[in-house]
């Protein structure tokens, strides 16, 4: 057997045409519509392909500085980013490459940095 669920997520809907609207607390699934209709119709698709990247995509990869901090390049449900995690850290740093970027970048992003902040690569995993 086979069925659907339905999940519910807030939306804040446009006053006037031509005003954005979008998914509460989901970064990325926003849009312009000529109405309520066509804005809900468009939201649920959009975050409908945001839910199936998140399914479908997560990727870490991992670089050990030479001066002892840790970035972690990502990319989990359509963003690419990284963190930084370091002995004299009270909370980690985060580095978006927003919706455009992509794993790829996030990695390339956070070699740089260890080059030109945190002395160098010691090891990063394949």
């Amino acid at each position: 057997m086979s069925t659907k669920i339905s999940i519910s997520f807030p939306v804040v809907i446009a006053d006037s045409p031509g005003a954005q609207s979008y998914v509460d607390g989901v970064p990325h699934v926003q849009c312009y519509a000529r109405s309520q209709t066509a804005a809900l119709k468009t939201l649920k698709t959009l975050l409908e392909e945001r839910i199936r990247q998140a399914l479908a995509e997560t990727r870490q990869h991992m670089i050990s500085c030479k001066d002892g901090h840790v970035l972690v390049a990502e990319a989990k449900g359509g963003v690419a980013s990284y963190t930084i995690h370091g002995p004299d850290r009270k909370h980690a740093g985060y580095c978006s490459l927003g919706q455009d970027g992509t794993f790829e970048a996030a990695v390339a992003a956070a070699r740089g940095h260890a080059e030109q902040i945190f002395g160098g690569v010691a090891w990063e995993n394949d």
